[in-house]
């Protein structure tokens, strides 16, 4: 090879080595400033936000902020419509999925509010396919003169506690008749799915790598991860922890079935206080402990899986993991079809009882 060929390969080389390095740095100005952006809108929550985005699939750390109350942890970020999961997400002025709702009740309506995480939030299905929009537009079409208006605040990854937490700084002002909460397996547990902001002077990584990997996975990259729960701690290896006295010490009072009691009985004193029925949902059966808390409170219960036991068995048995009721066979969060049959099992309980 010549030297002038040399001459050029190294050239060559080095402008790309340059153009290369630029990007990273115009990455890592970008990330500095989203963050610092980010920073002072968490300090003042009522702070106009960046704009939320548009195109692409946006993540779970997008799609929320750190709350002001130490024992929510997190909430949705209000006024967002946006792709999650391939599915259209739209949250309220308010920061709930679903329409949003004046905080003065008109009269004659009734109004019901969902506490829970993913499953009543919706994970993986449309603003109308989760069960809640379903009970909604059930009965709107019943009583069209009776009007109920249904409040979703449901968040993915909330335990009961938070659940309980949130109904007492913000719900309790749209006078709810009806409180409907729900239980998954993982109520007793704190949430460790969230993740602290890359420093955009960390040698660890490259920021460039992580747009490409974004843009190519189809998602819109975004440095601003909203919130740590547990840093530097091997807790943040598990999705989930349920054993008090593996979780920072800020956050024990969240975890496990004490905690689970104490904020069952609050709703349940708020209840008779703010004159409102409670009803308890599940997907899935109620472990024993549970049923035993709701009962000794008398919480009724209502659980959809002798219905989606019914389904199954009409429609040759399996496992409900690798049946449509199910996104996949991975992520077991109901389907559009799984919902529609929740929403029948809670819908029929609502009728019979008279509620709202």
């Amino acid at each position: 090879m010549s030297k002038d060929t040399l001459l050029r390969w190294c050239l060559a080389a080095s402008s790309v080595l340059i153009t290369l390095l630029l990007l990273e740095a115009g990455l890592r100005v970008y990330a500095h400033m989203r963050q610092r952006a980010s920073e002072v809108a968490w300090q003042n929550l009522g702070a106009p936000r960046l704009p939320p985005v548009q195109r692409g699939n946006v993540t779970l750390p997008q799609l929320i902020r750190p709350s002001a109350n130490p024992k929510v942890i997190y909430e949705l970020i209000p006024n967002q419509s946006v792709q999650f999961l391939d599915q259209q997400v739209t949250v309220s002025a308010l920061g709930f999925r679903g329409p949003a709702v004046a905080p003065v009740k008109p009269r004659d309506t009734k109004r019901i509010v969902g506490l829970g995480d993913s499953l009543m939030f919706g994970w993986g299905v449309g603003d109308t396919e989760y069960y809640l929009a379903l009970i909604a537009e059930r009965l709107a079409n019943q009583a069209p003169r009776r009007p109920v208006e249904v409040i979703n605040s449901a968040v993915p990854g909330y335990n009961t506690v938070m659940e309980v937490e949130t109904l007492k700084e913000r719900l309790l002002q749209f006078m709810p008749d009806v409180v409907i909460i729900e239980y998954v397996d993982n109520d007793l547990d704190l949430p460790n799915f969230l993740d602290r902001p890359p420093s955009p002077v960390s040698v660890d990584r490259l920021f460039l790598h992580d747009w490409i990997a974004a843009r190519l996975a189809g998602r819109v990259w975004d440095p601003v991860h909203r919130l740590a729960i547990a840093p530097r701690d091997p807790f943040r290896e598990r999705r989930f922890e349920g054993n008090p006295d593996r979780v920072p010490t800020q956050y024990r009072a969240l975890v496990g079935i004490e905690a689970y009691r104490t904020a069952m009985a609050e709703l349940q004193a708020l209840g008779v206080a703010q004159h409102f029925a409670v009803v308890v949902f599940s997907r899935a059966q109620f472990p024993d402990d549970i049923a035993a808390v709701c009962n000794a409170l008398g919480l009724p219960m209502v659980s959809a899986w002798p219905a989606l036991e019914r389904y199954l068995t009409e429609h040759g048995g399996g496992r409900y993991e690798e049946s449509a009721l199910a996104l996949s066979a991975n992520d077991p969060h109901p389907s559009a079809l799984g919902h529609r049959l929740m929403a029948d099992v809670l819908f029929d309980y609502l009728e019979q009882t008279g509620l709202p």
